[in-house]
């Protein structure tokens, strides 16, 4: 994990203000939960923090690295969208590699990062069912899965 900083982090789409002025330190190896009305910019600060939004204005760091203007595939960080759909037709270990393939990663770090995300859950003490189709998934099954995509693809 890393630590996070938002200066005075400012976000426009035209006319509308999504993010203002927003500061914030998120320290390493925490977890923060960011609550809020539709529409107050807590979806639209998590896309700047993982460079899929640049901000209007204001910085970010991670573990002190100013990394504002870098794009999404320049940063070591990963996150899950509420709504991630999982590919129905692939196994959970496919889906987990595919991110994987996409960036061009080696056969034996795809396996490697594949199984060490397959091992999150025995560490929860949770049956293993990474040969099963994701459409036979759902609910906690369902996001246990995609936090294990969004750690195997973030190292």
């Amino acid at each position: 994990m890393s630590a996070i900083t938002l200066v005075n982090l400012h976000k426009r789409f035209g006319d509308f203000t999504a993010v203002r002025n927003t500061d914030l330190v998120v320290g390493d190896g925490r977890f923060v939960v960011l609550l809020g009305p539709s529409g107050c910019g807590k979806t639209t600060t998590l896309r700047m923090i993982a460079g899929l939004e640049l901000p209007t204005s204001g910085q970010i760091l991670i573990d002190g690295e100013d990394v504002t203007a870098l794009r999404a595939r320049q940063r070591d960080i990963a996150f899950v969208f509420q709504m991630f759909a999982l590919y129905p037709h692939m196994t959970v270990r496919n889906n987990i590699a595919f991110p994987l393939k996409n960036e061009h990663v080696s056969r034996r770090e795809i396996t490697a990062r594949v199984d060490a995300a397959a091992r999150i859950d025995a560490h929860w003490k949770l049956p293993t069912t990474s040969q099963k189709l994701s459409r036979h998934h759902f609910g906690s099954s369902l996001a246990r899965r995609r936090l294990r995509t969004a750690f195997s693809s973030n190292r």
